[in-house]
């Protein structure tokens, strides 16, 4: 950090946690030394509390991070200090010999027992795994972009069965996302045949068979995915008990919402006795293979159904 360009009136901290695991720093100065936190620090000035977590997170401990939901804010009489859920994207987990002497990825159910991870850590680690945080809600400007710098309580979700009145919306869905890749220049479904592989039909018979969930936001439906109990892909797939996601969709706007249906589809899949949730993402989008990574979905070998190309990928159900 900067001390000369220091906002000392502003403070941010990202919870990461990954395969179970918390990301916590132990301190060498002022009141925190010697206690495993969360990384975190001051603002500089000019900076996004966003942008800030990234660069105190990369300072810390060298891991590259995506800042997400607003888990809370803690005011005091002349600064503030925001503590922001973030995703793991990349990077080996090392010490920077300054602030910390010690950084460790640490077992959630071990960090919140120990005595010398204080209180406030262990309150944000809890509201990161109870969920409910306020995230980024897009609204228009008098110059017609659009912001997102807005955090607020998002919508209740509801992860259900679709009935057949849902599959023209889950269409709608398809559609949209494929239209979004032809503005974006990314190249997949709208390249594919993707609808042809798989229109209509192939979707009103999976939830007549009780196998399309979609994920709805009040009226509305703003994702959706098949969920298997077997996939050739996998040879294994009659000797570990696990569901397979396919056909995963979200709405463009609703930013999430795939987490939030994975999140969903984990804990059907760990009620009804699976093992683990498992899915493939095509070998060439290194995006989409970080972002399932970064949710703990680790590659287990590739597969391929013509000219497609996938890295087979498990998360483990504990």
């Amino acid at each position: 950090m900067e001390k000369g360009n220091t906002d000392w009136s502003r403070s941010v901290t990202g919870v990461v946690i990954r395969d179970g695991k918390v990301l916590l720093c132990r301190h060498t100065y002022g009141g925190g030394r010697g206690l495993l936190i969360v990384p975190g620090g001051y603002l500089n000035h000019g900076e996004t509390p966003e942008d800030a977590v990234k660069r105190e997170i990369m300072e810390e401990t060298g891991v590259t991070v995506e800042p997400g939901e607003l888990l809370g804010v803690r005011f005091g009489g002349k600064d503030w200090y925001a503590a922001f859920k973030a995703e793991y994207v990349s990077g080996e987990a090392v010490s920077d010999h300054d602030e910390n002497d010690l950084v460790v990825w640490m077992e959630t159910e071990e960090a919140l027992a120990r005595p010398d991870v204080p209180g406030l850590t262990k309150a944000l680690i809890r509201c990161a795994l109870e969920g409910g945080g306020f995230g980024p809600v897009g609204y228009d400007t008098p110059s017609g972009g659009v912001k997102r710098d807005l955090y607020a309580a998002g919508p209740e979700y509801e992860f259900s069965l679709a009935v057949p009145g849902d599959v023209p919306k889950v269409m709608a869905l398809i559609e949209e996302r494929i239209a979004w890749m032809d503005e974006k220049g990314i190249e997949q479904w709208n390249v594919t045949g993707y609808l042809e592989a798989y229109p209509k039909s192939y979707y009103e018979e999976q939830a007549a068979a009780g196998r399309l969930y979609v994920l709805r936001a009040g009226s509305g439906i703003i994702g959706a995915a098949v969920l298997l109990e077997e996939d050739e892909r996998w040879e294994d797939c009659r000797e570990v008990p696990a569901y397979y996601v396919h056909n995963l969709v979200t709405a463009i706007s609703a930013r999430g919402a795939g987490g939030r249906l994975l999140d969903f589809a984990g804990g059907l899949a760990r009620d009804r006795g699976k093992a683990a949730l498992r899915l493939d993402c095509a070998v060439d989008n290194q995006k989409l293979n970080a972002y399932y990574e970064s949710r703990g979905f680790m590659p287990r070998g590739s597969c391929e159904d013509g000219p497609y190309i996938g890295i087979r990928r498990e998360k483990p159900l504990k």
